[in-house]
């Protein structure tokens, strides 16, 4: 795992959302004939609400956003794909 700076773009687009107030007939129109999507869309608000007060946090801690991410190993990628490297000219395993 690595740690990397988020883009500035990302960072952007998860500060800037807001909840957005779509009426009391809209909304009572969407729990009864979408109940599923109206849900859906809370779980959202909730998860962006969520990032957006971690983002605050890392911001005033580190000035930054950074995020974990899976690095693979360039060594190890390298050393598996060799063994399954034939040289095109004999069809030979490669020898190291």
């Amino acid at each position: 795992m690595k740690e990397i700076i988020m883009p500035q773009s990302e960072v952007d687009y998860v500060l800037s959302y807001e909840l957005e107030s779509c009426g009391p007939e809209t909304e009572a129109w969407m729990e009864a004939f979408h109940p599923d999507l109206h849900a859906l869309g809370e779980n959202e608000d909730r998860r962006m609400l969520a990032h957006q007060e971690g983002f605050k946090r890392q911001i005033a801690s580190k000035g930054y956003v950074a995020m974990m991410v899976e690095v693979a190993d360039d060594d190890e990628e390298q050393d598996e794909d060799e063994d399954y490297i034939l040289d095109h000219e004999t069809l030979e395993e490669p020898r190291n």
